[in-house]
């Protein structure tokens, strides 16, 4: 009976249905295929038909496969040093000694090292199985000491600081991910570059729907091109319309630069429609909500008075209510709006006149006297921040006004940082 497989690779594949499982022992050779994948596998025959070579192997499951040549990048068929190997495994001892030895019987054979590289790599593993404390099985397998009896593989350790090996050199996984920004954005900009010219060229003329202009500039705002849109158009945009259409499609594009955006425009923007549109859409699960309100909070420094109090309204709107998990993570956030609920500002003084200005007095028997708008016009004013206090009392739960000290004294008590990695002995 037969049965065809597709497979991930398109090869076509003629399955033989078997019942009879096979031990490992059993499957001595080995194939690789075109997608990198391994096999091990007992080969039965190569046969060749209508000018097309295949390889007809046994797998684990007790099935018989049939594939094309040209869908192998390479196979192994045992010889006798395999043959040996599964001789010698029917003397299996679980002690480390005897694991040790056959490790080194593989290693003096013939391109040993590579030709049971997964064999050795086994037994080394069966040594820690044994003996979890054995330095040299675990160097060997690339295990480094992070800690007192704590071991990590060398990779993930490089991993945990920011690094990957590249065959034998080890660099920043930003250098990687820097060359393929490089590359990815060689590939795509020409072709971004004229599609969003016409765009922009259509939404200067008026041409087109406003749906099929949001759905063409979906396409084109990606992850990739997100920052490229926000810096060299959407910041830049005086249309109210057009700047809308931008904050959707950030809101369609999640990612580090379509957050940054978001955040811009939910601070920034003149428009109440806008601001609220870019703080709803960076509540979505799939952006990061934790950066969207550091980000914010930098604004808390600001000159202008309105955008401190703006920010602080979107921080409020992207804070889960009760969620102790989400408030220790935002600690330097708090510090920042309580730092900020009264702040110091230039404004204009009460009945102030523009620069140069005249103004005459009358009474009722002509001008009675004249004010000259020269003099000073500003002057410095503490102001009470509502929103940042709306913000601080819902992610806290508490409701000390404006005094600032006893927020400072609650962040202490609460949210004080102890640095569980300092030694002291």
């Amino acid at each position: 009976m037969f049965k065809t497989l597709k497979l991930g690779f398109s090869a076509l594949v003629v399955l033989l249905l078997s019942t009879t499982t096979v031990t490992a022992d059993e499957l001595p050779d080995k194939i690789k295929l075109r997608s990198g994948a391994e096999l091990r596998v007992r080969i039965v025959a190569m046969p060749k038909t209508d000018k097309r070579s295949y390889v007809l192997f046994k797998t684990e499951s007790g099935a018989t496969v049939q594939m094309e040549r040209k869908r192998i990048a390479s196979l192994m068929k045992a010889g006798e040093a395999e043959e040996a190997y599964r001789r010698h495994l029917k003397t299996r001892q679980e002690t480390v000694a005897w694991h040790r030895e056959i490790i080194d019987w593989c290693k003096d054979q013939p391109q040993g090292r590579l030709k049971f590289r997964d064999e050795i790599r086994y037994h080394l593993e069966m040594i820690l199985e044994i003996d979890p404390e054995d330095l040299k099985a675990r160097k060997l397998l690339g295990y480094e000491r992070v800690g007192r009896g704590q071991w990590m593989l060398e990779d993930l350790l490089l991993d945990r600081y920011g690094y990957e090996r590249d065959g034998a050199t080890v660099t920043p996984k930003l250098f990687r991910r820097i060359d393929q920004g490089n590359q990815l954005a060689d590939e795509t900009s020409g072709v971004f570059k004229k599609q969003f010219k016409l765009w922009l060229r259509d939404v200067k003329k008026g041409r087109g729907a406003r749906q099929q202009l949001q759905q063409r500039l979906f396409q084109l705002c990606t992850p990739q091109t997100a920052n490229l849109i926000f810096e060299e158009h959407a910041k830049k945009e005086t249309r109210d319309e057009v700047r809308l259409l931008y904050v959707e499609a950030f809101g369609r594009a999640p990612c580090v630069a379509s957050t940054g955006s978001l955040v811009y425009f939910s601070v920034n923007d003149p428009v109440d429609e806008i601001r609220e549109r870019a703080a709803t859409l960076l509540q979505q699960p799939e952006f990061d909500q934790q950066l969207a309100m550091s980000r914010m909070s930098e604004f808390m420094s600001h000159s202008n008075n309105r955008v401190i109090n703006e920010a602080a309204y979107a921080i409020k709107e992207l804070v889960r209510e009760g969620d102790q998990t989400q408030l220790a993570q935002l600690r330097e956030v708090m510090l920042r709006l309580s730092n900020a609920l009264v702040t110091t500002h230039v404004v204009p003084k009460p009945g102030a006149l523009d620069s140069g200005r005249i103004e005459t007095n009358f009474n009722s028997f002509g001008p009675d006297s004249f004010t000259a708008g020269g003099g000073p016009q500003t002057e410095k004013r503490q102001l009470q921040n509502g929103s940042v206090l709306s913000a601080l009392r819902k992610m806290t739960g508490q409701n000390f006004g404006y005094n600032e000290k006893r927020w400072e004294q609650y962040f202490v008590e609460n949210y004080s940082l102890v640095d569980a990695t300092v030694r002291t002995d």
